[in-house]
């Protein structure tokens, strides 16, 4: 894998982390929360390039969206990069993954004939 490319993807989950942290200090445990527009603002101070380079993953991180889905994502890209698994084998793996936690609690796991 181009080391720049693993560098980002370890940049970009990084920022989801501290994002999040930052989330739970002044948002979710505090006796008093910060207004959410303020603490957009205070995050786009502080991340400007990835609020500005990957926006749609800024609003999964605002929005309480499954953040392990994103980790999953990217460990697979890691590791296709890396030669550790094909993208067929991490493509019927991640289809697995979301079958199970978004199709099958709805209408269960079809039976193999």
């Amino acid at each position: 894998m181009d080391e720049n490319k693993k560098k980002e993807l370890e940049l970009v989950k990084q920022n989801v982390k501290m994002i999040l942290n930052f989330k739970k200090q002044y948002i979710l445990d505090a006796e008093i929360p910060m207004p959410i527009n303020e603490f957009d603002d205070t995050m786009k101070h502080i991340f400007p390039k990835f609020c500005e380079e990957y926006p749609t993953l800024y609003k999964m991180v605002f929005t309480n969206s499954d953040i392990n889905l994103l980790y999953k994502m990217i460990d697979m890209i890691m590791n296709i990069c890396d030669g550790n698994t094909t993208m067929d084998k991490a493509k019927d793996e991640m289809g697995e993954m979301l079958a199970e936690q978004y199709l099958y609690p709805q209408f269960g796991k079809p039976t193999k004939k």
